[in-house]
Formats: C-alpha cells, sequence, structure tokens
C-alpha cells in the first residue's frame, strides 16, 4: 500500500475515525484504523464494538492494499507533522513508512486479525432528516442523560418516531428532557434508545448545519451517513421509563421569567451556594434567588416575573437549572410549579415542542 495526501486532510479523516476507538477497549485490535487505499481514495475504519467508524477521503493512491495502524500512535505523528503532503507506504515486514519532504518515521502496522468492519446498506435504505434539527434535539436534551453506566438505557436518549413526528427524550432520575420536531418523514413508527455519546459525534461531524443527515433503523443498530463518514452504534436494550406518565397537566403556579436574567442569577448564586443548592421564594410577581455556604457567604437577588396562582418556596440543584436553561435560545420561559415537593416544567416562551422536568431539592 502507497498513498500521498494532504497532512490537513488526513489529520481530519483521523480526528474522525478516532471517535469508534475507546480507551476501555481490552482487544489490541480494536486501538487500531483499518486503512484501505484504493483508486484515488483511502477508507479508514475503527471499531470498539458499540460504536463503528468508516470515512471516505480523497489521496494520491500509487499502490492499493490495507493496513491497520494504532490509532492514537499514528495520529499524534500526523498532527507534529508540518503542513504539506505526507506519503504513507507499508512493505513486506508491515512496517509503515511516513514521510514529508525533511521527516521520515517508521512504525509497525498491526497484524490483521479479524478487524470488525463497519457495515454499509443501500442508499435507498436511509431516510434524510434535516442535519440542523437534529442537532438542535441533541443539544438540548443530551444533558438530561444519565451518565452512570450502572443506569444501562437511561445512558441514551430514546428517539421516538411517529407518522407526524420525531422525539428524543432523555432522563436521568432527577430531570428529563423531551424536544419534538414535527416531520413528514417516511420513517415509519419507532422506539429506539441510542447511547448519548453517539448522537454527540454525529452532530460533530456535519461540515455545516445545512448538510443532510441520513438515517438507518435495525432491530439492534442504527447507522448515521453525514457526507463522506458512517457511523453504525449498537442501541440500547431494556425499558425506557413511561415518561409521559411524569408530566404534570395542571400547575398550581406558573411565572414566566427572562431566561438571560435567570441564568446570570444562577451563575451568581453557585459562586456562594452550599453544595449547588438554590431556593426561590416567588410572591408578588417576584422570584427571591438566594444562596448561602456558612464559609463563603450568601446572595439574595431579586427578578421580576409574571406570575399566575400561589406563592410557592422551593429549592434547586443549580447545575440542572443551568445545563437547560444554557441551551434555550428564548428571551423568555415558562416555569411551572405545583407544591415544593413537586416537579418544576419549563417551556420556552415559543417553542411548544420542547419540555424541561426538574425535580426540587428537599428545604
Amino acid at each position: 500500500m502507497k498513498f500521498s495526501i494532504e497532512q490537513k486532510q488526513f489529520q481530519n479523516a483521523l480526528s474522525i475515525a478516532l471517535k469508534g476507538i475507546s480507551s476501555k477497549n481490552i482487544m489490541e485490535i480494536l486501538k487500531g484504523i483499518y486503512i484501505e487505499a484504493e483508486d484515488d481514495h483511502i477508507t479508514l475504519t475503527s471499531n470498539n464494538l458499540e460504536i463503528g467508524v468508516k470515512t471516505r477521503v480523497q489521496a494520491e493512491v500509487s499502490e492499493s492494499g490495507i493496513a491497520i495502524i494504532e490509532g492514537k500512535i499514528l495520529s499524534d505523528i500526523v498532527r507534529k507533522l508540518p503542513d504539506e503532503k505526507i506519503t504513507i507506504s507499508v512493505n513486506d515486514n508491515n512496517v509503515v513508512k511516513i514521510s514529508t519532504s525533511k521527516t521520515k518515521f517508521n512504525i509497525k502496522s498491526m497484524i490483521n486479525n479479524q478487524f470488525p468492519q463497519v457495515e454499509e446498506f443501500e442508499n435507498d435504505r436511509y431516510e434524510k432528516i434535516d442535519m440542523k434539527l437534529f442537532s438542535d434535539m441533541v443539544r438540548k436534551t443530551h444533558f438530561a442523560a444519565s451518565q452512570d453506566e450502572t443506569k444501562g438505557v437511561l445512558t441514551g436518549s430514546l428517539i421516538e418516531i411517529d407518522s407526524n413526528s420525531i422525539s428524543m427524550v432523555s432522563i436521568d432520575g432527577f430531570r428529563l428532557a423531551i424536544k419534538r420536531i414535527p416531520t413528514n418523514y417516511n420513517l415509519g413508527e419507532k422506539k429506539v434508545v441510542v447511547p448519548v455519546k453517539t448522537l454527540q459525534e454525529v452532530t460533530k461531524l456535519s461540515s455545516n448545519e445545512n448538510c443532510d443527515l441520513r438515517i438507518l433503523f435495525e432491530e439492534r443498530n442504527v447507522s448515521f451517513v453525514i457526507d463522506n463518514t458512517i457511523i453504525n452504534s449498537r442501541v440500547l436494550e431494556g425499558e425506557f421509563l413511561n415518561y409521559k406518565q411524569i408530566i404534570p397537566k395542571e400547575f398550581m403556579t406558573k411565572i414566566k421569567i427572562n431566561n438571560h436574567e435567570f441564568i446570570s442569577s444562577l451563575e451568581r448564586a453557585m459562586l456562594v451556594s452550599n453544595n449547588n443548592l438554590v431556593k426561590l421564594v416567588i410572591s408578588d410577581d417576584t422570584v427571591v434567588v438566594s444562596a448561602k455556604n456558612s464559609e463563603i457567604g450568601n446572595l439574595e437577588e431579586d427578578i421580576p416575573v409574571n406570575q399566575q396562582g400561589k406563592d410557592l418556596e422551593i429549592a434547586f440543584n443549580i447545575k440542572y437549572f443551568l445545563d437547560c436553561l444554557k441551551n434555550l435560545d428564548e428571551e423568555y420561559i415558562y416555569m411551572n410549579f405545583n407544591t415544593n415537593l413537586s416537579p418544576c416544567v419549563i417551556n420556552p416562551e415559543s417553542d411548544e415542542d420542547y419540555t424541561y422536568l426538574l425535580l426540587p431539592v428537599r428545604l
């Protein structure tokens, strides 16, 4: 195998391929990137058995062939090379030669021992989805998924599809985020839970927000195609919580508040809060935001709101508030309450298709 490629192009392709390599890999072969050179391009493949990545990039191929090279080593070398054309070749002794006009590296390739490939499907099996809308769904829900690997299915986001819409739902036991987009896509009715890490990697791959994302759902896997890259991922098995039963239908207290003012106030409260705890006192069209720490000090701040219903005193984890609020684009949000022990439900003023539910902390 022998090919030449510009350093920046190759480094960009490697950064994509590295997404399929996990530091947790026990099998040595899974630390490698499978490189195939043919015609006028090279294909880079990685696979950690949970997520597989295949990306294609143009190159000057003088000798077709394949090689498996440890991904981190290869990426570190290429990143340190000058911005010029790189030539990579593999000899009969499985030695990889990486050279520029002044630099030559010789490194060992890995033995081609049943490297797990990333399956490609026929184009007509995929359905196109607007990348901007999909990225917006991920951005507004991913933070509510659990980061505790022992919680299994809750480390993913539920993608729920019917004839009129696609919904993305994340729950970690303390909060719930739902983003829905109306569609006329022909995806059929489906419910699959995709690892949040996979969804985040997919949104990072688009060259621009106007590109098309193509999705294929299978029984135990989901496949995404963005530009010249394929990401295949397993879906998470297990019973996802019935989130529709969790959301209250009626509320005793409702307020409309400026989102930017509220974010700024919560960030100030975090400076003096004990365990990120903030207390909200709602009365007379005002929310009093307060936080205290016996070793630092305290904060009390008034924010004007439009209030409907009863007065209320309630407390929350500041971080859980900010995770949501910083990902909302609207100037004003609605916050809905019942008691100081029941969840708060947040809705942006101009987006009825987004809901965030947050459990309070006992005072």
